[in-house]
């Protein structure tokens, strides 16, 4: 019986060369340490005002601080993948 296109899908590794799924991992592992900056970020904003009469400064500067570090974080992650699918759609093609 041969096997149908969804199960030749799940034979293939996540990581085969040439594969468009290659460069994900790494991708993910950078949205999943920004999804812990911005937790950070909103613990910060959230606790900033019980803080305020222990810490005159507060937190809030924190909050702005980590949301730029999380702006950095999404956009590299981004481009990255960008590129690297640039770079695969490119490598597919035939040469002329």
């Amino acid at each position: 019986m041969k096997p149908t296109r969804a199960r030749r899908r799940q034979v293939l590794p996540a990581r085969a060369p040439g594969s468009r799924n290659a460069g994900r991992a790494a991708q993910w592992r950078q949205f999943a340490v920004a999804a812990v900056v911005f937790a950070l970020a909103l613990t910060a904003r959230t606790v900033d005002e019980g803080i305020c009469g222990a810490l005159p400064l507060g937190t809030h500067f924190l909050w702005h601080t980590l949301d730029g570090v999380l702006v950095f974080l999404v956009s590299r992650a981004l481009v990255h993948r960008r590129r690297y699918l640039a770079d695969q759609d490119r490598l597919a093609r035939p040469a002329r």
